[in-house]
């Protein structure tokens, strides 16, 4: 079950047509439940037309445009989500034959009573994900491919963001902001959990010191790969080969 830090709902008016440029990714998850209006939602793997009574879900980190148009007026929900992410995956879509009733009663509640708010948006996510479609996240992984393969195979070894970049034809900052929503990282984090692997595997698998297995995987010192172990694996290396030793 997700567990949900923290959740908003705001009631959204345009007068006129409007386009939206969410190019840099959404910051959150988010449902948008449509009262008037029409919109095109152009995200990265599909489009999605919505209409009066259409449920849209976008996932944290899309990057898409949206284009509005009145009729008479553009009138909608917006219902911005944080949570602790599950292995889950759901993409882009729609969601509909959902009654308004519920929406106007979560916004009626956000205004007087946040609690029974939240208690209504458990309920209302639940009966919701039994409706959509899940997918994978594995064709948000291609821009930022060529940099997982390469800390793959060379993660013992200095590497820059800037390095890491330039292997996916993009600018530092952008880069740096795509790998973290893609694997939940920094580029340092994702490499020290590589290693951290690896070290983990040195520990179950020979008598190698802690201080030799630093050095081999690239890490600074031995008390750096103690800390990284104990916020990796929540052991030392120790706790590690004794948790190995009794299991055989």
């Amino acid at each position: 079950m997700e567990f949900f830090i923290g959740c908003q709902i705001n009631l959204i008016h345009f007068e006129k047509n409007k386009i939206t440029d969410n190019s840099k990714g959404m910051e959150s998850h988010c449902f948008g439940y449509i009262l008037e209006g029409h919109a095109r939602f152009e995200g990265e793997q599909k489009t999605i037309m919505v209409d009066p009574g259409d449920l849209i879900y976008i996932p944290k980190g899309e990057r898409y445009f949206s284009y509005w148009e009145t009729d008479p007026e553009i009138l909608f929900y917006s219902m911005p989500y944080e949570c602790y992410e599950t292995q889950e995956y759901y993409p882009l879509q729609k969601v509909s034959g959902l009654d308004r009733e519920l929406f106007d009663e979560m916004f009626y509640l956000s205004q007087h009573d946040c609690y029974k708010m939240m208690g209504k948006f458990y309920e209302f996510y639940g009966e919701t994900l039994k409706k959509m479609k899940k997918g994978t996240a594995e064709k948000r992984t291609v821009r930022i491919r060529p940099a997982l393969e390469f800390l793959k195979l060379n993660a013992e070894s200095p590497v820059s963001v800037e390095q890491l970049a330039g292997l996916c034809h993009m600018s530092q900052p952008t880069f740096y902001a795509e790998f973290k929503k893609v694997t939940g990282y920094s580029p340092i984090d994702y490499k020290n959990r590589l290693r951290c692997k690896e070290a983990v595997s040195y520990l179950k698998k020979t008598d190698e010191t802690v201080e030799a297995i630093s050095e081999k995987l690239g890490f600074s010192s031995a008390s750096y790969l103690r800390r990284q172990l104990k916020q990796f694996a929540g052991k030392t290396p120790k706790e590690i080969r004794k948790e190995e030793s009794l299991q055989i």
